[in-house]
């Protein structure tokens, strides 16, 4: 059996990105520049190559019988990445279009769901570290699977939670004792957190959700935001802060699959929680700054 140091799971979605200078509703947008990318995953693997070449990463996820699923395999071919991927006869591939607001570094997306949320993962292949991309999407995930994948190393799990039922949200929190890291955003840590997405939210609100959610992890769970981060093991709370970029136009699209790449990455060579957090926002901003709109493929 092949060992990796990381296997990605999930959310294999191709994005069409339009980046404006300001995006006004209700209006026609002038689009600065335009490409397509591998999601969420691309972003991830994109980072984690960047960091390391070196690193031996799989992916196992679903992608329709169709054009856009095609272009997704290819272009994993082409950037070297083992995989399985499964094809579906019965959903296209999950797709989106992505509007990244230059001027008020904010991204806005419209998803249709498709095959990815109905991979199974019944192969579980050796790995040191395994990622769960979208955890709450994953209609076939079982319980049985998590306790598998948490048996041949750590795992780590982001969301995508909005307006999910409350049974939904009840059922990610179960499952979270199999999580080692739950590495999510304040805006789903509220969306989780919510009762009918009644929940007035409040600064201090990142604390106390990080001190719930870590007492159902493994681990750790780490709130990030643009201005930092709130971690907690369920015992202690670390806050974290990170300069934001005021008055710069930049493209936030994918900020938060940079920061669990780079938190994964630094936590693999060895480094301990405290230093990888710190790690992770250093390098999620100094790659926002950089990049601009320029087209990004994997």
């Amino acid at each position: 059996m092949k060992n990796f140091d990381v296997s990605i799971y999930g959310n294999l979605i191709l994005d069409t990105v339009h980046c404006v200078s300001f995006f006004s509703h209700g209006h026609s947008n002038e689009s600065i520049s335009q490409y397509k990318s591998v999601g969420a995953i691309g972003n991830v693997i994109r980072e984690f190559k960047r960091i390391d070449e070196k690193l031996k990463i799989f992916v196992h996820s679903s992608v329709g019988d169709d054009d856009e699923g095609s272009s997704i395999i290819f272009s994993l071919n082409k950037f070297g990445i083992e995989h399985k991927i499964n094809i579906d006869n019965d959903n296209p591939t999950s797709n989106a279009v992505i509007i990244s607001d230059i001027s008020l570094n904010k991204r806005t997306s419209i998803v249709r769901w498709g095959a990815c949320t109905e991979s199974s993962f019944s192969d579980l292949y050796n790995s040191r570290w395994h990622h769960i991309m979208y955890l709450d999407t994953l209609t076939n995930l079982t319980e049985s699977d998590l306790i598998k994948i948490s048996n041949n190393g750590i795992v780590s799990a982001d969301l995508c939670l909005n307006d999910y039922s409350q049974e939904r949200k009840n059922w990610v929190v179960s499952m979270l004792k199999y999580i080692d890291y739950l590495i999510i955003s304040d805006e789903e840590a509220k969306s989780l957190m919510s009762q009918n997405n009644n929940t007035v939210w409040r600064s201090y609100c990142d604390e106390e959700a990080a001190l719930f959610l870590g007492k159902k992890v493994k681990n750790c769970c780490i709130i990030h935001t643009p201005h930092g981060s709130t971690a907690s093991d369920g015992q202690t709370v670390n806050t974290f802060t990170t300069k934001f970029h005021y008055n710069k136009n930049l493209n936030v699209l994918g900020a938060g699959d940079v920061f669990a790449s780079s938190f994964i990455s630094s936590t693999l060579s060895g480094k301990n929680l405290v230093d990888s957090i710190e790690y992770a926002h250093t390098n999620t901003s100094n790659r926002i700054k950089i990049r601009g709109n320029e087209n990004e493929k994997i």
